[in-house]
Parts: C-alpha cells; sequence; structure tokens
C-alpha cells in the first residue's frame, strides 16, 4: 500500500488542504501544534471511519462548522483506490454521512459500515474487525500515535497479553475454551433427554407391525376396484373425445360462414392498397430520375479534421512541457544566486562555528557561476523552442478552420445522398408487396371454393352429435356410482397409511435418537479429554513462537538505536520489556527520556514486523508511520534515525518530528505551518 495524496475539509485546523505523498521516506515536519497528527488521523479515519473511543467525529470537525470531508488516494497492487468520508453535525451530535469509494474508476456508494468492510477487504484485514471500535492490526502496524505504545509498555502484565491477544488473534482461544465449556453442559443435558425418549420403543416396533398387515388387506381390495373404475373412466373419455368431435365439426361450420365474410373483406382490401401502392411507386420513380447520386472520396474531411487536432493537442502538450521545463530552470536559477549571496554573506560556519574561509567562499560562487551559466543556456533555448512551437500551433489552427468548413460541406452533401438511396430501397419495396399482393390474391380465391362445399354437410353433423351426448350421459351416471366406492376405499387406505407412517416416524426418530446418544456421549469424552487440552496446547505454542520472534527483532532494533555495551533489552513472558544497564535491572519508567523513547520505537518496529509475519494477507507491510519517534533524543541518537530508515527498507515511510535535524534523513519534507488558526502544507 502506497498513499498517494490527501485532501482534507473542515478537518481541526485546516480549512481546505491536500497532501501530496510520494514514495519513499517523508517528514513531516513543524511546530507543536501545527497540525501534523492531524493528517495521520485523517488517513486513519478515511480507512475505517469513525472510532467512538478512538477516533471519535467530534475530534476531527472543525469548530464552527457544519460539514467536513476527508478524501484518501492510495495504490494498492497496481490499483488506484480513491475513499471519501463525510462528517456532519446534527442535533444529536457529530455523525458520518454516506461515502464513496473508487477503484480503478469504478465508484462504488456505500454507508460509512459498508466503506469499511470494503476498506478491510481490500487491505486484507479480518472481517470481525468491522464491528470493533479500534483498528489493532492498522495501529500496531502502520500508525501507532505516542500515547498507544507508551500505554501498552506501562499497562499491566494481563492487560498487554489480552492486548497483544487480540491483536494476534489469539483471544479466540480464550473464546474457544468458554465456549466449550458452555457446550459440554448443553451435551450432557442432551443426554439426559435421549435416554428418556428411548424408553418406549418396544411398543412402538409391535404396533407398526399390526398397521402393516391391515394395510396390505385393505390395499389389495381398493386396487380391485380402483382397476374397474380405470376401464369405465377410459370409456368416458372415449365417448367424450367423439362427442368433443362432433361439436367441433358443428363449430367449423359456423366458422367457415365468418371465414367466407372475412375472405371477401381481405380481397377487397387487396385492390384497394394495390391503386395506392401504384401511386406512391409513380412518385418515387419520378423524385429518383430529378436526382443524380454522386460519389464520395473514402477519406472524409472529418478524418483530415481529426488528424489536424491530434496535431494541435502534440504541439500543446509540447508548449505546456517547455513551460514547466522553464519555471523548472528559473527557480534553480534562483537557489543559486540564493547560494552565492548566503555564502558571501555568511562569516563562520553555522553548525561548527569555524569561520569560512575567502578561497571557499570562491570556489562556492566559482560552482554556483558555472551552474547559473548552464541554466541561462537552457532557458535560451526553451524560449527559441516555444516561440517555434507557436507558429506551428498558429498555422494549425488556421488549417483546422479550413477543414471544418469543408466538413459542413460534406454533410450536406451526403444526407442528400442517403435521402435518395432511401427512395430506392423504398421503390423495391413496393415493387416487392405488388408482388405478394398478387399471390395473396390468388390464395384466398383459392380458399373459398372447399368452403362453400362444407356448408353443405350441415344437418347431418347436428343428428349424430345428439346421439352422441345421449351415449355420454349413461356412461358418466355409471361412473359417478363406482367412484363413490373407490373413494371410501381410499380414504380408509389412507388412514392405516397415515397411521403407519407415524409409527415409522416415530422408528426412525428412536433410531436417531440412539445414534445421537452414541454420537452425544463420545463428543462428550472427546471435548473434555482430548479437545481442551489441545486448544491448551496451540496456544501456548503459537504465543512462544510470537515472543521468540518477537524478542530477537526488539534486540535487533534496540540495538541500532543504542550502540551501548552495558544496556541491553529483551522481553519478559508477559512480553514486558526488561533492561539491563550495568549489570542491574532496572524498569522502563526508570530510563531517560531518549532511553524510553528508544525502547518504544524498537518495541513499535519489532510489533510491525511480527504482526506483518504471522498476518500474511496483510497488504499495508510496505508503509510506516512514525509519530514523533525522537522525542527526547539526542543529537547523537538522532544519527541514528538515519540508519533506522536504512534498516526498515520499506517502501514508503511517513515520520512526524519537528526536530530540524531530521530533515537530512528523509527523500522528502512537507513543512506545517499555521497562521492563525489554519494550517498549511509547505512542500520542500
Amino acid at each position: 500500500m502506497q498513499l498517494l495524496s490527501l485532501t482534507l475539509k473542515n478537518i481541526r485546523s485546516y480549512l481546505e488542504e491536500k497532501v501530496d505523498f510520494p514514495e519513499g521516506s517523508v517528514l513531516l515536519s513543524g511546530d507543536i501544534g501545527s497540525g501534523k497528527s492531524t493528517i495521520l488521523l485523517a488517513v486513519e479515519f478515511a480507512l475505517f471511519g469513525i472510532l467512538s473511543k478512538q477516533l471519535p467525529g467530534g475530534s476531527l470537525l472543525r469548530h464552527g462548522t457544519t460539514e467536513g470531508s476527508v478524501e484518501l488516494v492510495f495504490k494498492l497492487q497496481e490499483k488506484e483506490v480513491r475513499i471519501r468520508r463525510v462528517l456532519k453535525k446534527t442535533s444529536t451530535g457529530i455523525r458520518q454521512s454516506a461515502g464513496f469509494l473508487i477503484i480503478n474508476g469504478v465508484r462504488i456508494d456505500a454507508t460509512p459500515v459498508e466503506l469499511k468492510a470494503k476498506v478491510l477487504e481490500l487491505l486484507g484485514y479480518p472481517d470481525e474487525l468491522v464491528s470493533k471500535n479500534k483498528s489493532f492490526i492498522f495501529r500496531y502496524t502502520v500508525y501507532t500515535p505516542q500515547e498507544d505504545m507508551l500505554q501498552i509498555l506501562t499497562e499491566k502484565d494481563d492487560d498487554r497479553l489480552d492486548t497483544l491477544r487480540r491483536v494476534f488473534g489469539l483471544d479466540k482461544y480464550k473464546r474457544i475454551r468458554e465456549n466449550t465449556a458452555i457446550y459440554l453442559k448443553e451435551v450432557r443435558k442432551r443426554k439426559l433427554i435421549l435416554n428418556e425418549r428411548l424408553k418406549d420403543t418396544d411398543e412402538i416396533v409391535s404396533q407398526l407391525a399390526e398397521l402393516t398387515s391391515q394395510r396390505t388387506q385393505y390395499a389389495e381390495q381398493y386396487k380391485q376396484n380402483k382397476e374397474q373404475l380405470e376401464e369405465l373412466q377410459k370409456r368416458v373419455e372415449e365417448q367424450k373425445e367423439e362427442r368433443v368431435k362432433k361439436e367441433a365439426a358443428c363449430d367449423l361450420i359456423k366458422e367457415t360462414r365468418i371465414k367466407k365474410e372475412e375472405l371477401l373483406g381481405k380481397l377487397h382490401t387487396l385492390e384497394k392498397e394495390g391503386t395506392l401502392i401504384g401511386e406512391e411507386k409513380k412518385r418515387l420513380q419520378e423524385f429518383i430520375t430529378n436526382n443524380v447520386l454522386e460519389e464520395t472520396s473514402q477519406e472524409t474531411p472529418e478524418d483530415e479534421l481529426k488528424k489536424i487536432r491530434e496535431k494541435i493537442k502534440n504541439c500543446s502538450e509540447k508548449v505546456k512541457l517547455v513551460e514547466e521545463k522553464t519555471t523548472f530552470f528559473v527557480t534553480k536559477k534562483g537557489v543559486s544566486e540564493d547560494v552565492k549571496k548566503s555564502i558571501l554573506e555568511i562569516a563562520s560556519c553555522p553548525t561548527c562555528l569555524q569561520p569560512v574561509s575567502q578561497d571557499h567562499k570562491d570556489a562556492i560562487c566559482t560552482k554556483e557561476d558555472t551552474s547559473l551559466t548552464k541554466i541561462n543556456d537552457n532557458l535560451e533555448r526553451l524560449s527559441e523552442t516555444k516561440q517555434r512551437l507557436e507558429e506551428i500551433l498558429l498555422n494549425l489552427e488556421e488549417r483546422q478552420f479550413a477543414a471544418e468548413e469543408k466538413l459542413k460541406e460534406f454533410l450536406t452533401k451526403k444526407a442528400k445522398q442517403e435521402e435518395l438511396l432511401q427512395k430506392k430501397k423504398r421503390k423495391e419495396q413496393i415493387e416487392e408487396r405488388e408482388s405478394s399482393i398478387l399471390k395473396e390474391k390468388e390464395e384466398f380465391e383459392k380458399q373459398l371454393t372447399p368452403i362453400q362445399q362444407s356448408l353443405k354437410e350441415e344437418t347431418l353433423l347436428l343428428k349424430e352429435l345428439a346421439e352422441a351426448k345421449e351415449k355420454e350421459s349413461t356412461l358418466t351416471q355409471q361412473e359417478r356410482v363406482l367412484l363413490v366406492k373407490v373413494t371410501e376405499e381410499k380414504e380408509r387406505c389412507d388412514a392405516l397409511e397415515k397411521e403407519l407412517l407415524e409409527k415409522e416416524k416415530k422408528v426412525e426418530v428412536i433410531k436417531k435418537n440412539k445414534a445421537d446418544l452414541d454420537f452425544v456421549a463420545e463428543l462428550d469424552n472427546w471435548l473434555q479429554v482430548l479437545f481442551m487440552n489441545l486448544v491448551y496446547v496451540v496456544e501456548k505454542h503459537v504465543l512462544l513462537k510470537i515472543h521468540t520472534e518477537f524478542d530477537q527483532l526488539f534486540q535487533n532494533w534496540f540495538s541500532v538505536l543504542i550502540e551501548d555495551s552495558v544496556m541491553s533489552v529483551r522481553l519478559d513472558d508477559s512480553f514486558s520489556p526488561s533492561v539491563l544497564q550495568n549489570g542491574h535491572e532496572t524498569t522502563f519508567l526508570n530510563l531517560s527520556g531518549g532511553e524510553r523513547t528508544s525502547v518504544a520505537l524498537a518495541y513499535r518496529l519489532a510489533l510491525n514486523r511480527v504482526i506483518n509475519d504471522f498476518c500474511s494477507t496483510i497488504q499495508t507491510k510496505d508503509l510506516l508511520i512514525l509519530d514523533e519517534p525522537t522525542d527526547g533524543f539526542s543529537s547523537e541518537q538522532l544519527d541514528k534515525v538515519r540508519d533506522l530508515l536504512e534498516e526498515l527498507n520499506t517502501q514508503q515511510i511517513v515520520l512526524v518530528s519537528h526536530e530540524s535535524k531530521v530533515e537530512g534523513f528523509v527523500d522528502h519534507l512537507l513543512r506545517v505551518v499555521k497562521e492563525g488558526h489554519e494550517s498549511k502544507i509547505l512542500s520542500s
């Protein structure tokens, strides 16, 4: 993860300010109270939102305002992510409102909780942190305020271990043991219930055998009557189909009369349509004869105009690049002149207080004069280049105007050609329709002939329909009598089947209860004897592995910060720092300010590395934020910070410090100043 930019609006002492974070080491420098820590808190708020105890909304929104926002842009696995959160003052307090998340240009509008869940997913943090009021992993791997680290170093041993268990996710083992004890009570209660349910097993099995015999007897009688009913129903259905066929034939006669009228109407409509399209065909032919289709060139004026515009764009970009280079050299020229002026006025070195010789001054001036000569040559060449590009740009703009006029003329001609093509297409459609009209008329006339013949069979069909209805009625009456008898027998069989199913279910329940009882007994023994002991062993093993790596890293980082053969550190069993000085063990609180800061910083960096190693999924391993890591350091200890930064080998490090000496140790400097009640960022 790499921070790219942070935009603050009405956040603490910031009205509206944007902070750009370059890659490498970045120092946020400024006086105490200038607004440095606000930037770090705003980054955390953008990622995780309001945290009621740790980062409440009231501590962020600028006094006297009703709305504020933070927008953070960062890079994660070659993806650019932009997240925006908004704070609003309401009658009930300061609350978060909906914000958005943009990943590679795709925007997602979401509630504060949804944004937090999405960020945790992107960063590879555990899902359960969504409901937590503290982001332990972020606070102990990326950004740890000084007060948080001092708290973990000075709190009670049990409290520190609980904090570290939550950081590494080891508190789950304690929950597992507690939940297992609760579950064991339920398992034993379940055993008592299952034993009670198995008392009536023999009686239920006997009842099931008797019901099975009765079901077989009644089912045979029902089967015979049902076969007779099905045969009768088949005859009824056949007679019904015969009657339906006769009715359909009679209905068809009626439909035939209607169809005859429809055919005559359609013939009339076709004749009328033929007359109308003949007149339209004549008008189209006149239009086509009076207009000639002109050919157009393959390369349109639009292509030429597009090429000219592309050249204008390229030329404009070159002019902009020349202007940027000119600004760079002008700035560089001013810096060189300031250096000459400063060296000529200085009498002694501000660092070592030694007098500065005239030869040294002349050497520096000569070096800067050489640099100024090169800068002036570059500025002169850039001026000539800009003048030449502006002349080319003017010529291209004149060509663009001529191409636009040519394009207008081309489009007018093209529209006229398209109209002529549409008329020709319409003429072809009309000719096709004329042909189809002739075919349709022939088809309608063929259909009229059989219609006249079918109308003569109507009387015979009505007599046959009456006979079919009478026969169907007789068979239907016989079917009803037999259906009543079969239904009664079916109800008797269903009642027996239902009772039998209930007994079978009870038997299945008995079998299941017996299997459950065996399983519950085995589970009781396994949880009590094996599982609980295993949880203790696993937790102890994991904690020991973390302690070993943590202790080694803690000692290594401390040795980088303090090269003192009479002082060493280690971690005791409670992860508390133990300091050995001149052969005697001393407490953290008895150390000097610089020594305490060194211990806290070494502990912080060791904890960072251990968490990153154990939590392999997190995506914030390339980012480290150090808040006032040199508080209380002597000048000699400050020199160790340079070695520390080289040892860290992290893609992006953000430091907060008011020590001017640290400025020489970093790649980039962002100076924070406060004018009145407003903070500003000055890049150096």
